[in-house]
């Protein structure tokens, strides 16, 4: 199946100097569409994290020491 919706790519920002230098998009249009994008920033959610132990760990891991901890030898 053939991916008739393409032209999208061409407003990607990561894409947009390989396209202008093809020809394929102008750089003024492009600059035009940024101006003409609503401010989201009120809908925005902040995240905070706090990294201060340094150390990341998986709900899912278990430390290996205290494995099998409950039975007496």
């Amino acid at each position: 199946m053939t991916d008739t919706t393409w032209k999208w790519k061409l407003n990607d920002k990561r894409t947009q100097d390989r396209y202008a230098e093809k020809g394929l998009v102008d750089r003024a249009q492009l600059a035009n569409k940024i101006k003409a994008l609503p401010d989201e920033a009120a809908n925005a959610t902040w995240v905070e994290i706090d990294m201060e132990d340094g150390q990341l760990m998986d709900d899912d891991t278990s430390d290996a020491s205290t494995a099998g901890s409950d039975t007496n030898p």
